[in-house]
């Protein structure tokens, strides 16, 4: 998913993949929170902001791809939850998630919620 809609959005709003694939795993992890805790959003309910325009056009965009559309859902359901129970304690509950990605693209930063380094598998991630 990641190489497919780093086409439909590049330039905006991703300056890199790492930044991109950040991003897919906030979506990732929002739904397991929002399980987690009981938090109920359906796609429906997460569509319709999207649908509307009311987050922007690039938004709107993502979710008529096929290759973005879970990506965006997602973003919008972090954004939900945190609102939900406040961004301080979203990210401490999503931080105690193990994640685990292709070192292709880094390494996870649970306190940060970001992909940390270069990716490279040629040298050593400071």
């Amino acid at each position: 998913m990641a190489d497919g809609c780093a086409s439909v959005v590049d330039p905006f709003p991703w300056a890199n993949m790492s930044a991109l694939v950040s991003d897919m795993i906030h979506g990732v992890l929002a739904r397991a929170v929002a399980e987690d805790n009981y938090l109920s959003f359906t796609d429906e309910e997460l569509r319709l902001p999207i649908q509307s325009g009311r987050l922007g056009d690039q938004y709107k965009a993502m979710l008529e791809d096929p290759a973005c559309a879970t990506l965006v859902i997602g973003l919008t359901l972090e954004a939900a939850i945190k609102e939900s129970v406040g961004a301080t304690t979203y990210t401490r509950i999503a931080g105690q998630i193990p994640v685990v990605i292709n070192p292709r693209f880094g390494t996870w930063n649970a306190e940060d919620l970001t992909v940390d380094g270069s990716g490279s598998l040629s040298k050593a991630d400071k």
